[in-house]
């Protein structure tokens, strides 16, 4: 049994905001984490990664 709101490769919706402003899109999860933990997800459209805050499972959100 795990404890992690998140795993490692796991398909999450991503929140991006920036003011106003708000983008949402799947990415990959590439790190574990619980709520309110910060971890890598990896952009499948360039492969880039980046940081984002587990706000639910299989939910991140990066502010801007």
């Amino acid at each position: 049994m795990c404890s992690s709101d998140l795993e490692r490769g796991e398909r999450v919706a991503v929140e991006v905001s920036s003011g106003a402003a708000v983008l949402t899109f799947q990415a990959e999860a590439a790190s574990a984490g619980r709520t309110g933990d910060s971890v890598v997800v990896k952009n499948p459209e360039n492969g880039r990664l980046f940081s984002a805050k587990v706000q639910s499972k299989g939910k991140v959100v990066v502010q801007r």
